[in-house]
């Protein structure tokens, strides 16, 4: 969510999930992936309708259909023109074969592109040089006042819903934004440092099969 005048989308978004989670989406649509993404514009279309006015707005839409072992994302982004009174949306190209940067947005991202591109050059197109960039770019000057802030993370796997991470920094832990100890966020919550790798309260966390791996024991053989 990003633009001059975020105030619309804050407190429809949050209406429009709960009545995805009561089931309002029709049965037609609601086993499509673009059929959910249609429906939430046309219900943020809508609920604009009867609240006039205002700037311009962008949200980013991520959705996912899954078939058997396979699932396939779709990322739209709509855009309100506040001046114009019109909607716009991009359905960005997601097949790619590596790690890549599908779009920097909003007006901070001048400063992200800076500090993410030196370090694509030095490691290569991995998923953490994203990140680092970008938590490095929070703590860079910039002469945008609306960019800076904690760093948010949200993920969208080949399972389940989308889910939001933990963030620690040099500052401090962040939870959507906001200061939190490891304590006070949901359960199931799995952290990330600014390098983007797991993390817990007492420092990195190293996964079960690596740690497996580390201490001698042999990779079990794949099953043709």
């Amino acid at each position: 969510m990003l633009g001059n005048d975020i105030s619309f989308p804050t407190k429809a978004l949050p209406t429009i999930c709960t009545q995805i989670d009561q089931g309002s989406i029709p049965a037609g649509a609601a086993t499509s992936m673009y059929g959910r993404i249609d429906w939430v514009l046309r219900k943020l279309k809508e609920m604009k309708a009867e609240r006039p006015g205002g700037g311009d707005f962008t949200i980013f839409h991520a959705s996912r259909n899954s078939y058997d072992a396979q699932s396939n994302f779709a990322l739209i982004r709509h855009m309100y023109i506040g001046s114009e009174d019109t909607w716009l949306s991009n359905d960005y190209d997601l097949d790619h074969e590596e790690s890549h940067a599908i779009v920097f947005d909003g007006s901070g991202h001048p400063v992200v592109s800076s500090a993410v591109n030196p370090l694509t050059v030095k490691i290569g197109s991995v998923s953490r040089v994203y990140f680092e960039g970008f938590c490095n770019a929070l703590k860079s000057p910039t002469p945008d006042p609306r960019s800076g802030g904690a760093p948010q993370l949200l993920g969208l796997g080949s399972c389940g819903v989308g889910r939001h991470y933990g963030v620690k920094t040099v500052n401090g832990t962040f939870f959507q934004g906001r200061p939190v100890s490891f304590n006070n966020v949901p359960k199931e919550t799995q952290w990330r440092d600014e390098m983007f790798q797991p993390v817990g309260p007492d420092g990195p966390v190293m996964k079960n099969r690596r740690r497996k791996l580390i201490k001698g024991k042999k990779r079990p053989p794949k099953q043709l």
